[in-house]
């Protein structure tokens, strides 16, 4: 039993000093995460890329030339679909 401890549960990590016991405790907490918070992070990129794509088709749409207007358009396009099918997919879960 660990001293303070009534419950005699497990023990927690050993603690290691330095800057290899933060590095490693680190990337314990960054790996322990629940895959909804992966998925969280996920999405803001995409909906990053979003408002981006289409800040710069409403802002500099009329000087682009059609190539990068139909790149600009498709990935407005691409990121909601992406969007709209990821959170489609949380809904159900």
């Amino acid at each position: 039993m660990i001293p303070g401890n009534q419950q005699g549960g497990p023990q927690g990590p050993k603690q290691a000093g330095g800057v290899i016991g933060s590095l490693s405790d680190g990337w314990k907490v960054m790996h322990d995460t629940g895959h909804d918070v992966m998925v969280d992070l996920i999405m803001v990129q995409v909906i990053s890329l979003f408002i981006g794509a289409f800040i710069l088709l409403a802002t500099q749409g009329h000087k682009m030339s059609s190539n990068n207007l139909t790149w600009t358009v498709g990935s407005v396009m691409v990121m909601f679909v992406l969007s709209g099918a990821v959170y489609r997919r949380l809904a159900r879960s």
